[in-house]
């Protein structure tokens, strides 16, 4: 039965799933002859463990060439649990040769077999643990709902907020003006199916803060109600109310016809 030299990263009690395994080369490297090191790469798929089936890859070994090039492969795989091997010293003779492999490829299959049993115990604990916890988990996906709903949320607090604006306009303070031309940009950049502009200069209060704002103007203060009420009917996807709210925006925005004499 193998041992583990030297588990030199990582926790073995916590595996990543994904393991390099190398030994240094006494003598002859059947990979690539002067290479100092041979090494293999061990991959556990824990995406099907909740089944308790763990498959696994052993990907065909590879020569490195010395330590400096070892270190380098160890900075690319942060993550990678790392293993040092009994020392491959391969005999001279060719029937102990071939009986020297067989014995290393047979620890070698007790090493990934060994490997997988920690994937399983630390996969096993770690899904006993989380269902101890009994947390709240939520799909990555899902929380695009949250999103929308916090940007729905957002959007409608922009319409009611201008609505207690045009309620309270006449006591509305020039600080609290300057306020609302912060809601009227913000609504300008961010939604701009509204026509928010438009309500702006109905009431004086223009995007650009040079407008003064209108005061004991009835139809201003109708326009913007009814722009308003142009925005909700948008907002509710009542689309035929909205054009026919348009409607007595541009009747009320034209006047009373004139007389002809």
């Amino acid at each position: 039965m193998f041992d583990f030299v030297n588990f030199i990263k990582r926790e073995p009690s916590r595996p990543s799933g994904n393991l390099i395994a190398f030994a240094y080369v006494g003598s002859y490297n059947p990979i690539s002859e002067g290479s100092q090191i041979i090494a293999c790469n061990v991959v556990v798929s824990r995406a099907s463990g909740i089944d308790n089936y763990f498959p696994v890859i052993a990907f065909p070994p590879f020569a490195i060439e010395n330590e400096d090039e070892l270190l380098r492969l160890l900075e690319l795989n942060p993550d990678s649990d790392i293993t040092q091997l009994v020392d491959f010293s391969p005999p001279d003779d060719e029937k102990e040769l071939r009986m020297y492999f067989r014995k290393r490829i047979k620890d070698f299959d007790a090493v990934v077999g060994a490997y997988v049993k920690m994937c399983r115990d630390y996969f096993e604990t770690s899904l006993e643990e989380l269902r101890k916890k009994k947390q709240s988990l939520s799909l990555p996906w899902k929380n695009n709902a949250t999103k929308n709903n916090v940007i729905e949320s957002e959007e409608v607090s922009c319409i009611d907020q201008l609505e207690q604006y045009i309620k309270a306009y006449e006591s509305v303070s020039n600080k609290e003006h300057v306020y609302f031309h912060k809601i009227i940009k913000m609504m300008e950049d961010k939604y701009p199916r509204y026509d928010v502009i438009n309500f702006a200069h109905a009431i004086g209060l223009g995007i650009n803060k040079k407008e003064t704002p209108k005061k004991n103007n009835k139809k201003s203060l109708k326009l913007a109600t009814l722009y308003l009420s142009k925005f909700r009917a948008i907002h509710e996807e009542k689309y035929e109310e909205a054009a026919k709210i348009q409607n007595s925006i541009r009747l009320l925005e034209r006047g009373p016809k004139k007389q002809g004499r």
